[in-house]
Parts: C-alpha cells; sequence; structure tokens
C-alpha cells in the first residue's frame, strides 16, 4: 500500500512537470548573480535540475554511507579496546 501511495506521488509529480513544461515552451535565458544561460526552453531547464538533483542526491548519499561505515568500524575498534580485563 505505501509503495503504491509512492508511485502515486511520484506520478503526480511527474505529470504536473509535463504540464508546466508543455505549457510554458517559450524560450527563457537563466541568471544567477553575475551568469546568464543561453535560452532554452523551461522544459529543458527543468530537465537539467531534475538531472542535477538526481546526481547530487546519489553523490551525497555515497558520501554519507561511507562515512557512517567508517565511523561504525572506528566505534567497534574503539569499544574492542576496552575489554573487562582492563579494569
Amino acid at each position: 500500500m505505501l509503495r503504491l501511495l509512492a508511485l502515486l506521488i511520484v506520478a503526480s509529480l511527474l505529470a504536473a512537470a509535463v504540464i508546466f513544461s508543455v505549457q510554458n515552451a517559450a524560450p527563457v535565458a537563466l541568471q544567477f548573480l553575475i551568469f546568464r544561460s543561453v535560452s532554452l526552453p523551461v522544459g529543458v531547464a527543468l530537465g537539467f535540475a531534475v538531472a542535477l538533483g538526481i546526481v547530487v542526491t546519489a553523490l551525497v548519499q555515497s558520501f554519507w554511507s561511507l562515512l557512517s561505515s567508517s565511523a561504525t568500524d572506528d566505534r567497534a575498534g574503539f569499544e574492542a579496546s576496552f575489554e573487562e580485563d582492563d579494569f
């Protein structure tokens, strides 16, 4: 049931993005501080933003899992160094 709900939410967001992109087909130029992009349709700019978000999320999750696994290994080694015979 939870998977169906998640699927419906993702499908709704995707449908909204497609409708938004189709209705805004005019080229736009994005500007951030002093940087300005070439004129692209809104759908293409939205696609690039989503793709960039997917890549950044994947990288952050992989680095986070590496850091948490190494922290767990360090903690296990630290706790193993203190045995009951030492006290």
